[in-house]
C-alpha cells in the first residue's frame, strides 16, 4: 500500500489494503459491462440534475471521491459522454491503475482526500458507498469539504446506509476480512439533513434504495472448514415481494442521498 499522511490512516477504510482491494477490485470487474443496480439510480441522478444545463451547451464537471477502479465513471462516460469527469481516491495505486486503463483515457484522476477537497471545482460531487466509515465528526468534516469543493448551485449525489427511523447506529464488524474490525455507521435522515443544512445544502432528498433483481448468497471461503460463507451482499424476499440486502447477519439500509448547494 502507498504511504498516507498521518490523519489519513486514522480513517481509511480496511478496503484499502492490499490484500482487501485485491478482493473488491475482483468484485468489480463483475460489473464491468454492466453497472450495479445502485450504480443505474446513480447514473440517472446524474442525468435528472445535468440535462438543462448539457442541452444549453454548458460545460458539467463531475467529481467521483472515493472511486476505486473507476468502474461507476467508465459507466457514466458512456451514458454522459459529455460531461468532464474527475475520479479522486486517497488510494494512489488506485489511481494509477484508473490512469493506465485505455477504457477511461477521457476521465482525469487525481491522488484525493475527500476532508481536503479544493474550492468551488465541481458542479457535481458523487460519493459512492464512501460515508458508510465515518464517525459523526469525519461525516461532517466531509460534508463541510464537499461543501467548498462545489460550485454554488451544485449537487452533492450519495449512495449510504441512511434510514427514517430514531436510531444512530455505530456497530464494529469483525470478519476474516477486517480481524480488527470495521467501523460501520447507520444514519437517520434527520441527523443527515441537519448536518447537510448546517453546510449550506438545501432540497434535501433521500430515497431508499430498492433492488430490483436477486443476489445470490457467497459460496463457503476455499479452505475454510468452517463452512461459513463469504460477507457478500445478497437479498431475502419479504412476503411482499421487497428484496432486502444482506451482509452476512446485517441488513443493509441502502439509501440514495442528493442535496443541492446554496447560490
Amino acid at each position: 500500500m502507498s504511504v498516507q499522511k498521518p490523519e489519513a490512516r486514522d480513517y481509511l477504510p480496511e478496503r484499502y489494503l492490499t490484500s482487501c482491494m485485491e478482493k473488491y477490485n475482483l468484485y468489480q470487474q463483475r460489473y464491468a459491462d454492466e453497472p450495479r443496480e445502485g450504480d443505474k439510480v446513480l447514473i440517472q441522478l446524474v442525468s435528472d440534475t445535468v440535462s438543462t444545463r448539457l442541452q444549453a451547451g454548458e460545460t458539467v464537471t463531475v467529481l467521483d471521491i472515493g472511486c476505486s477502479t473507476g468502474n461507476f465513471l467508465y459507466h457514466l462516460r458512456k451514458a454522459l459522454p459529455e460531461l468532464a469527469l474527475i475520479g479522486g481516491d486517497l488510494a494512489e495505486s488506485s489511481i494509477d491503475a484508473c490512469r493506465n486503463n485505455p477504457q477511461l483515457s477521457r476521465v482525469h484522476f487525481e491522488v484525493m482526500d475527500i476532508f481536503n477537497l479544493p474550492v468551488r471545482r465541481y458542479d457535481i460531487i458523487v460519493a459512492n458507498a464512501v460515508a458508510v466509515y465515518f464517525d459523526h465528526p469525519l461525516y461532517e468534516r466531509a460534508i463541510a469539504s464537499v461543501a467548498k469543493a462545489l460550485n454554488p448551485g451544485g449537487s452533492y449525489l450519495a449512495f449510504e446506509w441512511l434510514h427514517p427511523y430514531e436510531q444512530d447506529i455505530h456497530i464494529v464488524e469483525k470478519s476474516r476480512s477486517h480481524p480488527r474490525g470495521l467501523n460501520l455507521y447507520f444514519r437517520p435522515f434527520s441527523i443527515v439533513k441537519r448536518i447537510l443544512e448546517t453546510h449550506g445544502f438545501a432540497d434535501v432528498h433521500f430515497s431508499p434504495f430498492n433492488i430490483p433483481v436477486d443476489l445470490q448468497k457467497g459460496q463457503a471461503c476455499a479452505g475454510n472448514r468452517d463452512g461459513d460463507e463469504e460477507l457478500n451482499s445478497y437479498t431475502v424476499k419479504t412476503e411482499s415481494g421487497e428484496r432486502m440486502l444482506f451482509r452476512g447477519a446485517l441488513s443493509q439500509p441502502w439509501c440514495h442521498l442528493s442535496a443541492v448547494k446554496a447560490r
